[in-house]
């Protein structure tokens, strides 16, 4: 299976599948203390399913995210554990941050090619 499709099946495609998983939030941040234990395909999809649910946030929300729209990495606490783990030394810590961008570059892209 591609990224593309990837991420659309994270985030059911749509406003109403992000809508969906909000209750789980905290769930699935908490998650990101454990990525460590999981495997690359896990992290990713940890990742766009924040980003799915981060998309929605609201507009007076602060974003430090990458793109620079507000709620677009999936709220600051997903951005600074990409950050931070881009940062480290060890290559199987930035594997993670670096899993991060892309998975956020899918899921953007994913978002610009459904508004057109």
């Amino acid at each position: 299976r591609n990224e593309g499709s990837s991420s659309r099946s994270s985030n059911m495609g749509t406003a109403d599948g992000a809508k969906a998983l909000r209750p789980f939030t905290p769930f699935l941040t908490s998650m990101l203390d454990h990525l460590h234990h999981m495997a690359t395909g896990q992290v990713r999809r940890l990742f766009l399913l924040l980003f799915a649910v981060g998309d929605g946030e609201e507009e007076g929300d602060e974003g430090m995210a990458l793109g620079g729209s507000s709620g677009s990495m999936g709220g600051a606490v997903t951005d600074i554990v990409i950050r931070k783990h881009l940062a480290l030394a060890p290559f199987a810590k930035k594997r993670i941050g670096i899993i991060g961008t892309v998975a956020y570059a899918v899921s953007r892209s994913a978002q610009l090619q459904e508004q057109q």
